[in-house]
């Protein structure tokens, strides 16, 4: 299934992410957990709308998001 996210610019210059779809279903981001780089990507932790947690990774070198870990509440 294929991943879109929206992005805002961050106070670094980077995109970080307020909502991402997967197909017709709109997912918004809360609010953004925790960030982190490494040598190719930078990682998101999010809270979204849906109460779930996921963390969103984006390889700076495609311009390509995607979905490495997903936690459902309850």
């Amino acid at each position: 299934m294929k991943l879109k996210v929206i992005c805002e610019t961050g106070g670094g210059g980077e995109p970080e992410p307020i909502a991402f779809e997967m197909g017709a279903r709109r997912i918004e981001v809360v609010r953004i957990v925790d960030r982190w780089p490494d040598a190719r990507c930078r990682y998101y932790k999010v809270e979204t709308s849906d109460g779930a947690v996921y963390i969103l990774r984006f390889d700076e070198h495609s311009r390509h998001w995607e979905i490495t870990w997903f936690s459902a509440s309850g």
